[in-house]
This record gives C-alpha cells, structure tokens and sequence, in this order.
C-alpha cells in the first residue's frame, strides 16, 4: 500500500515534500525532481535549507516552524514571493510557484507536507495578470492575518492560552523603561505544590487539565490589567502594576494561596494541589528583568522551605533568612 500511495504523489503534476519535525526531507516526488533537477536520492535525508536555498530565510523558516510547533497551515502566493524551488541550471526569472505548507502528525512525529505548485505558463498573459492584482490584495491581507496569528502564537503558552516566557521578559523589559510603572509593580512567583504526584497517579492528561484550570483560577483573581503568565511545567509568573502597600499584597497573596487550595473536580476526580508563592515588590536594588524573576524565585522557595501553601514576600534580608511572611491558608 505504501508503494502505491507513493506512486500516486509521483504521478500527480504538484511538487511535493515532507520533511520531519528536524527539516530533514523524508520524500521528494518525481515532480520536484523536474522543476528542481535535484534527484530523490540527492535530496532524501538532507536538510530542507541544504537542497533549496529559498528556505535558509528566517520569513520561510519562520513558516515552517509554524507549521512543525503550532500546527499551523499556510499558503505562500507567488505574487508575494515569486518561486521557491529553482532550477540548478536555467532561467530562473519568470519561474512562479505557488505554496502550501500543512501540518501532519503521524503517532508522536509531526511532520510538514510542503506542495509546490509551478504555475509559471499561467501567468504569461495579459488577462492572468489582471486577476493576480485582485488576488495580490487578498493575499497581502491573508498573510497579514496569519502574521498577526503567528505573532500571538509566540506570545502564548500553548496548553493555558496564558502569556509565555517570551511575552513576560519581554513585558518585563519595557516596564524597566518605565520608572513610573516600575516603582508601583511588583513580580509573583508560582510554583504548584503536588503537582508531580498528580501527574505521577492520573497521568500527564491529567495534569495538563489541571494547569488549564490554575491558570483560569488565576486570571480569574487578578485584575484585568495584570498579566498572568506560563513559564512552563507548573511554574507561572504575575505582574502586577499600581501596588500601593506592602498589605495589597498581602491581600493578594492570601486570596490566590486558598483558592487554588480548594478541591478541583477534573473529570469526575476530586484533585488537591496547593501553592507556594514568592512576592517581589519592586525595589532599587533590582536592575533588570532577570534580577526581578531572581529575587520572587528565591521568595518563593522559602515559602517551599517553610511547609508550601503559602507565600513570602521579599526582603533585602531573606538571603540571610530574616523575612516577611504570609499567613498561612488552608
């Protein structure tokens, strides 16, 4: 069956190409050996990048990892990007192609199918040109939209729909030109307590079902301009602007330590998890993005040091173990 399905991709006048979750090419029709004069054998087992140079551009590699990470399809039109599978010998000048990148999983692999559609003898006329101009403007404003999906996709934790680490560093960064907005905010640290044993009895499922819902509980008890974030595993981050007390914090802390204690019903399974959490309120002495995550992470294992399900709130001398603490909420 597989040779047949085979011999149907080499007899259909479309290139096609599927490489692995590497960019490694894993089959290459007879087609593309036509419009690119590379050989099967030439080209299976390389890189993409190696065999079309077209796809060493970062806007192409962007594409693709679109397509391998996020399970996103995409059409390239040849009135944006002209061709991109050349001849080793030719004219190359008036070649046009067309596109279409989609996404494939085959048990745990995941795999981009790439077709290439050479339509260079149909836009040789007058008349072809006069539709490209109409195409052209929906085209630009397709790729426009899948720009901006890319873009929010780089920006989100995949699983909670949450802003990622990318997104919070780089919110962190621009707050750090702020001095106004950066005196008034403080950084929460987040780590789930039980997490593994939940993973470890019910199954990684489970235990993605339950990230989702933390990650609602906790948007669900900030204000709307906070910004809660995923920084992977079961570790999460919050940023919090406009803090006019050490005691709002407080308030805060205590209000997100006893909801995510309460028993959560995930498919007809009571889970209890519970939380430690760190508190950085801004100070001087923090210089950077990387000194404010630093300073919330080490606050945040001292509530872990301390018997979990709670939080503390840093202090220049929590280092040498004098700090404040959150009461305790069970």
């Amino acid at each position: 069956m597989i040779e047949l399905y085979k011999f149907a991709l080499n007899s259909i006048d479309i290139g096609v190409i599927i490489i692995d979750s590497s960019q490694t090419i894993t089959f290459w029709n007879e087609y593309m050996e036509r419009i690119s004069q590379i050989h099967q054998s030439e080209a299976l087992g390389r890189k993409l990048s190696e065999i079309c140079e077209t796809f060493k551009k970062k806007l192409y590699q962007d594409i693709i990892e679109s397509a391998l990470l996020y399970n996103q399809s995409r059409f390239c039109s040849s009135k944006l990007h002209k061709a991109f599978v050349y001849p080793k010998e030719g004219n190359i000048e008036n070649i046009r192609q067309n596109m279409n990148i989609k996404p494939a999983m085959i048990g745990d692999e995941t795999y981009a199918i790439i077709q290439i559609d050479d339509i260079t003898a149909q836009v040789s006329n007058e008349y072809k040109m006069t539709s490209l101009k109409n195409e052209l403007k929906k085209g630009y404003l397709e790729i426009k939209e899948s720009e901006q999906i890319n873009r929010q996709l780089a920006r989100r934790d995949p699983l909670t729909k949450l802003a990622n680490r990318h997104a919070i560093m780089q919110l962190l960064d621009n707050t750090f030109k702020d001095p106004k907005t950066l005196q008034s905010s403080a950084l929460l640290f987040l780590d789930l307590d039980g997490f593994k044993s939940v993973n470890d009895t019910y199954g990684h499922l489970m235990g993605d079902n339950l990230l989702v819902r933390v990650a609602g509980i906790l948007k669900s008890k900030v204000r709307k301009d906070d910004v809660v974030a995923r920084l992977g595993g079961d570790e999460f981050i919050i940023f919090i602007s406009n803090i006019d007390s050490i005691e709002s914090l407080e308030t805060i802390g205590n209000k997100l330590v006893s909801e995510i204690a309460k028993p959560i019903l995930i498919d007809g399974t009571m889970i209890h998890v519970t939380v430690s959490i760190g508190i950085a309120p801004y100070d001087d002495s923090i210089k950077n993005s990387n000194d404010f995550i630093k300073v919330a992470d080490q606050a945040m294992y001292c509530a872990k040091r301390e018997g979990k399900n709670k939080f503390v709130i840093y202090d220049k001398k929590i280092e040498s173990g004098s700090k404040r603490k959150g009461p305790l909420t069970k």
